[in-house]
Parts: C-alpha cells; sequence; structure tokens
C-alpha cells in the first residue's frame, strides 16, 4: 500500500471533474454566473481541446483571491461543513480551476470591479505556477485553458471527433443559458459564430432563441410556487428528450432523474415513443436540496427522503386539463367518448393522406383522454 504523490492525485481528481472539454466549459460558465455576470462569452479551438476561453463582465476578484482561486480547494462559496447544507450557489468546492489546471495550461485575468488597478493574471501549467503579477483586465474575469489533457493522453485518446467535442460544448452553453434567461450567452467555435443568446425578458423567450417560435409561443405554463415552467400541449411531441430540461434552485440538473416524472404526466396521452417538451423549475429551501451528489453537480437529492415526482406529475397533469385549453368551457359530463363519422372518402386514399387524417384521429383521442383525467380530477 502506497501514497499517491501529489501529482497523480491531482490529476485523478481532475479527470473526475473533468472528463471533456464541456465539463471544464460547464464549470467556467457556472463560475461567470456566481461572480453575478450579464454577458458570458465562450471560445472553442479544435472542439475545445486547443482552446476554451471563457470571459464575463462579472465582479472580478482582487489580486489576492485570484492566486488563491487557482490552488486546491479554494472558494469563496462555503466556510464550514454546515454551509453544505444551504448552498446557494452552482460552484462551492473550490475544485474546477485547479482541476483544469492541473491538466493544461490555464490562465486567469481578471479585475474587480471599482478596483483602482489595471487587473492581474496568474498562469498554471499542469499545477506549477509560472506567473503572477499584473496585467491589463476590465472589470470581470477571463479563464483560457489552453492544451486540455495534456498529461493525460490516455483521456485525450478516449474524446470524441472536434465536431463531437464541439456539439457538447455548444449543447451545455444551450443548457445553461435555459437555466438563466436573464443572462446573454455567447459561443464561437474555430472563430465561428455558433450561438448568439442575449438577455431574455423570461423562459418562454430564451425557449424562443434555443429551439425557434414556433414550440415557445405554444407551451403550456405551469404555474404552481414550487414547480414552474413551461410544457408542450398534446398535439406537441418528439422522438427524443431533447426537449427536456430540469433546473432546481437555479441549478441545471440532469434530466433524465425528472423523465419518469414528466412520462407519467403524459402517460396514455402521447404515441408509444414520442415525448414531450418540459422545460421545469423547481424553486425549493436551501436547506431541501442536497447539491454535493455528484462531482460534476449534475445531480441533486432531496433531505429526508422527499420526492418531487407527485409534484410534477400533479402540476404538469392540472396545466394539461381540459379546461386550460382549447376545449375550455366544455362541461367534463359532457365531454363525450365515441368519434361520430361524419364523411366517407371513395375509393383508396393516398399514403399520405392516411398519415394525415391517422394525426386528426390521433390529436381528437388525445383531447378526449384529457378530458377522462379532468374528470377523474374532479371526481
Amino acid at each position: 500500500m502506497r501514497v499517491l504523490p501529489p501529482e497523480v492525485a491531482h490529476r485523478i481528481a481532475a479527470g473526475e471533474v473533468i472528463e471533456r472539454p464541456a465539463s471544464a466549459v460547464k464549470e467556467l460558465v457556472e463560475n461567470a454566473l456566481d461572480a453575478g455576470a450579464t454577458r458570458v462569452g465562450v471560445d472553442i479551438e479544435d472542439g475545445g481541446v486547443s482552446l476554451i476561453r471563457v470571459r464575463d463582465d462579472g465582479h472580478g476578484m482582487p489580486p489576492e483571491d485570484a492566486e488563491r482561486a487557482v490552488a486546491e480547494h479554494a472558494t469563496s462559496k462555503i466556510r464550514t461543513s454546515d454551509d453544505l447544507a444551504r448552498v446557494e450557489s452552482l460552484g462551492f468546492r473550490g475544485e474546477a480551476l485547479h482541476a483544469i489546471g492541473s491538466v493544461s495550461h490555464l490562465t486567469l485575468t481578471t479585475n474587480a470591479l471599482g478596483a483602482e488597478g489595471p487587473g492581474f493574471r496568474v498562469r498554471v501549467l499542469a499545477g506549477e505556477t509560472l506567473e503572477a503579477g499584473p496585467a491589463s483586465h476590465p472589470p470581470g474575469t477571463t479563464v483560457e485553458a489552453r492544451d486540455l489533457f495534456l498529461n493525460l493522453p490516455v483521456r485525450r485518446g478516449f474524446l470524441g471527433t472536434v465536431r463531437a467535442e464541439a456539439n457538447a460544448v455548444a449543447t451545455v452553453v444551450q443548457s445553461l443559458a435555459l437555466g438563466r434567461p436573464d443572462v446573454g450567452f455567447f459561443l464561437r467555435s474555430d472563430g465561428r459564430g455558433v450561438l448568439a443568446l442575449p438577455a431574455a425578458a423570461d423562459l418562454r423567450e430564451r425557449v424562443s432563441q434555443v429551439h425557434g417560435l414556433s414550440l415557445a409561443r405554444g407551451l403550456v405554463a405551469l404555474e404552481d410556487p414550487v414547480v414552474w415552467g413551461l410544457v408542450s400541449p398534446l398535439e406537441v411531441s418528439f422522438p427524443t428528450r431533447r426537449h427536456l430540461h430540469v433546473a432546481v434552485n437555479g441549478r441545471v440538473v440532469d434530466a433524465d432523474s425528472f423523465a419518469p416524472a414528466v412520462a407519467r404526466a403524459y402517460a396514455d396521452l402521447l404515441p408509444k415513443g414520442r415525448h414531450p417538451a418540459a422545460f421545469l423549475r423547481l424553486d425549493l429551501g436551501p436547506g431541501e436540496v442536497d447539491v454535493n451528489v455528484h462531482p460534476a453537480k449534475s445531480a441533486v437529492r432531496l433531505r429526508g427522503g422527499r420526492s418531487a415526482y407527485p409534484l410534477v406529475v400533479g402540476t404538469i397533469r392540472a396545466a394539461l386539463s381540459p379546461d386550460r385549453g382549447p376545449g375550455a368551457g366544455v362541461p367534463a359530463g359532457e365531454a363525450g367518448t365515441e368519434l361520430i363519422p361524419i364523411g366517407q372518402f371513395p375509393g383508396r386514399l393516398s399514403a399520405t393522406v392516411r398519415k394525415r387524417l391517422a394525426e386528426v384521429v390521433h390529436l381528437l383521442q388525445c383531447y378526449l383522454r384529457a378530458g377522462e383525467l379532468g374528470m377523474r380530477a374532479a371526481e
């Protein structure tokens, strides 16, 4: 049994936090949001392997904090173990900058808001500080990570293609942008603009920026004070869950853990293999959520064994109730359960016409099922 040398232990720890370029981008953007940024710019080259640059206009750091920020377990978010029970910031472990600096050539340049000096720069290569001194920079912070995994060639070998890694970065930036509509997000890849998402007025406008106006304006609003957001009506569905997005207390989390609740809310209302759009926001007290579950902070656990499952299902079902949709005003007891023939086509129908008719029939069945749900709820 041997104690690992510090440099080996640091590389192992960095590998848990930074799995790929998109992981580094997520950590750096979350730091920018914690710093009060209203605009976050991200630049990558070669999918983020050659360069990741994240620039923000947040409150920045004084020189002494900039030097500490790249050290192991250095954070301004918590001070005691009790603080873990009420974490409100996105970052809190003090691992991200140190982890990225352990496996890249990292440069942090910052200037505190309202400071009289020019700013400060720290350069780190594979965990070793190379430079720390004054540097010109506007209020805010810029972090550059070059040659990611330069000392972990095995990890580089497991990365995807440049396009795959660049797409993963874009997905992360989109997800974080959906979590913070009030902040502007901009992404460039190899000098080409990929995303331009200026600050939005609300979640619906942000969904419109990311997924298009036609989807956004048709979404149904959830109006519960704890579970709110936007979901798709019954006539809108997709072949994958790519339109499922969840944030708990402002923290974007892995949506897969909420997928069963969303699926249950739409049970028997969508055809097999189809999935709704759902942009869910859960607002719980800081003491109700344990965020110290996963190294990437992508999962949360509710304290006391509580579950958000029934709350999510009930809120979505209430929003899909027929008295909220196109059938408003029709008494539940008068909702028919049979389809009445209104005409007949002579001869054989083309495949296209048959497909369109099947879609219409399915839509009618969805509304009928929704009516049945409403009657059961009323009983």
